[in-house]
């Protein structure tokens, strides 16, 4: 919330008042992402690892669910996953990644 402050330049008591009801459920929120975070990470963390190992000993094609090369795509899609360096550029759809093993 952005308030006017008075001439003095201290914050009115009720922009003080919205800036701590503002940042209460931001907190909240920060806390609840942590906590999700570190149950996840005993599940996450071999999933990674394993990631990590197939992709260097495999050729990125192998990496794909179907045998056949990617679509080049140059419209562009809010669903891709982009990435570029000056010597390559590189999208990829969700719905290309091989499936998460459990």
């Amino acid at each position: 919330m952005i308030a006017a402050t008075p001439l003095g330049g201290t914050p009115s008591p009720t922009q003080e008042l919205s800036d701590d009801a503002q940042e209460e459920p931001r907190i909240t929120q920060r806390q609840i992402f942590r906590e999700q975070q570190e149950e996840a990470r005993p599940r996450l963390r071999p999933l990674l690892r394993d990631a990590y190992e197939r992709g260097a000993t495999s050729d990125w094609s192998d990496l794909l669910r179907r045998p056949q090369e990617p679509e080049l795509d140059l419209e562009g899609d809010a669903g891709l996953l982009e990435a570029a360096t000056p010597e390559t550029y590189l999208a990829v759809s969700r719905y290309d990644l091989p499936p998460v093993r459990a």
